[in-house]
């Protein structure tokens, strides 16, 4: 025992030195004791070991072509995938509105004289708005909306042929046909559209026979039918559009009767005043209640 130093204190020391031995850096970066490594079973670095880990991860990264081509398929692959999606929703719109309107508005121009209108026009801008001018002209205005109004020329040479595809304007709202040579033989199609609210045939040669094709509409609120060869049979059959909300039936075959009939069939509907003539030939206007 040396002197000057008790017993305790020397231990103590020894035992400090053994736990507190050199510091060093194991494999995890982690700060430990050549004890600790030792007993660990992980050998401590040397300085050299040290000084080159250090300087790897000080060292800027280098370029991976192989990373950057990885990170190029996958957004290439996602960009396909989502022009495969746009270009198929594109064709279905393509094929099943723009291109049966095409043809129907094509056909309508052929009569001559056709008033077509689109859902994006308005009194003061005829072209859809927010695209160029130049895609508008190569593309056609049916691929930027639907024709929601057309009225025909008044033309008696006007026909059913000339009319085959008007049951493709899916999206009409107001047909005028005034004075033109449409039959009963249209009316099956005219009143299949499915948003054709207003539709008007006057002084056209339909008869009490079409009328009986009207009862399917769902969406018909005004029709005009004067000047027309409608009785009180074709009466019978507007009695049964419990949505229509005004009929114009001035200068038909209609009798006081018949309009007294309609009236109360269709309490709600406003059936405007109606010209008639009696045997004597004098007119009488009715006005319904």
């Amino acid at each position: 025992m040396a002197r000057g130093c008790l017993p305790w204190k020397r231990k103590s020391r020894s035992l400090w030195s053994v736990v507190s031995g050199p510091l060093s850096i194991d494999d995890y970066g982690q700060l430990t004791t050549d004890h600790q490594t030792s007993t660990s079973g992980i050998q401590p670095m040397t300085r050299n070991e040290r000084l080159r880990r250090r300087s790897s991860a000080s060292r800027p990264r280098r370029f991976s072509w192989r990373g950057l081509l990885r990170y190029r398929l996958r957004t290439l692959l996602l960009l396909v995938t989502a022009s495969a999606i746009g270009f198929a929703w594109w064709s279905y719109i393509v094929k099943q509105r723009v291109r049966p309107q095409q043809v129907a508005v094509a056909e309508l121009r052929r009569t001559g004289g056709a008033i077509i209108k689109y859902d994006f026009q308005t009194r003061f801008n005829d072209r859809p708005p927010g695209w160029p001018a130049w895609l508008v002209d190569s593309l056609g205005l049916d691929y930027f909306g639907n024709v929601i109004y057309v009225a025909l020329a008044v033309d008696p040479d006007i026909t059913d042929s000339q009319i085959t595809h008007i049951g493709d304007l899916t999206q009409l709202q107001d047909l005028e046909m005034w004075r033109t040579g449409i039959s009963d033989a249209s009316l099956d199609k005219i009143a299949k559209l499915p948003r054709l609210s207003r539709l008007g045939l006057g002084e056209t040669p339909i008869t009490d026979l079409g009328l009986r094709h009207l009862e399917q509409s769902r969406s018909l609120k005004v029709l005009d039918l004067s000047r027309t060869k409608i009785t009180d049979h074709g009466l019978e059959s507007l009695g049964k559009m419990k949505d229509l909300g005004a009929v114009i039936l001035d200068e038909t075959h209609v009798t006081e009767r018949g309009v007294a009939d309609l009236q109360h069939a269709l309490p709600n509907c406003v059936i405007y005043p109606v010209t008639l003539r009696d045997s004597a030939g004098k007119e009488i206007v009715l006005r319904p209640k």
